[in-house]
C-alpha cells in the first residue's frame, strides 16, 4: 500500500513497487494474468458495452423481449444499465478473481490459456465472478452511502440509486443467461 500524488491510499498490482524483488515477481505473475484476462474480451462477450439492434438484445437475453420490437428501447437500456456498468468496470480493479481463476485452471492442468477458444469456460467463470463482484461493490455503496470508488464518484452518485441498484442487480444475474454458451 502506497499513496498517490494527492495523499490517498492506492492499492493495485501495479502500485505496489515498495515490495521486495521475490514479491515483485509475484506481483508481475498476476499482472499477467490480469492481462491476459481482459486480452480475452470476456466481460463484452457476456455483457456488450452497448445494444445497437433489438436482435442483439435479444440474443443476449431471450425471451426479454415480450412486446413488438419496435417498442424496445435500447438507448434507455444502454443509458441506464450499461453505462454506469462499463463506467464502474472501465475504471480498473486488481482483477484478483480472474487471475486467481487462471492460475487454478493452469495448477488443474490447463494448458495455454492464451487461446481464449480452448479456455472459453474458464475465462467465462472468471468474467462472471468479476462481473457479479463489481455489482456487489455498488450495491454495496448504496448500503454504506459511499462517496467515492476507484476514483471516482461511486455510481449511485453519479446515476442516481434507482440506477445503481438496477445495475447491481442486472450484473448479479446476466451472465446466467450465456452459462451453456460459455461451458458446454
Amino acid at each position: 500500500m502506497i499513496r498517490n500524488s494527492a495523499g490517498r491510499m492506492k492499492y493495485g498490482l501495479r502500485s505496489l513497487s515498495h515490495q521486495t524483488s521475490a514479491q515483485n515477481k509475484g506481483l508481475t505473475a498476476l499482472q499477467r494474468y490480469a492481462d491476459l484476462f481482459v486480452e480475452s474480451n470476456m466481460i463484452q462477450k457476456i455483457n456488450p458495452r452497448s445494444y445497437e439492434t433489438v436482435e442483439e438484445f435479444q440474443q443476449n437475453f431471450p425471451g426479454a423481449v415480450t412486446q413488438d420490437p419496435e417498442n424496445v428501447d435500447l438507448h434507455s437500456i444502454n443509458q441506464s444499465i450499461n453505462m454506469p456498468m462499463y463506467d464502474l468496470l472501465d475504471r480498473g480493479g486488481k482483477k484478483w478473481r480472474p487471475s486467481l481463476g487462471l492460475i487454478f485452471a493452469e495448477l488443474f492442468g490447463r494448458n495455454d490459456l492464451q487461446d481464449f477458444e480452448r479456455n472459453k469456460d474458464i475465462y467465462f467463470a472468471c468474467g462472471m465472478t468479476e462481473i457479479v463482484h463489481n455489482g456487489t461493490l455498488i450495491c454495496d455503496d448504496v448500503e454504506d452511502q459511499s462517496l467515492k470508488r476507484r476514483g471516482d464518484l461511486c455510481t449511485y452518485r453519479k446515476y442516481g440509486v434507482d440506477y445503481a441498484v438496477n445495475t447491481g442487480n442486472f450484473m448479479y444475474f446476466s451472465s446466467l443467461n450465456k452459462i451453456e454458451q460459455f461451458i458446454p
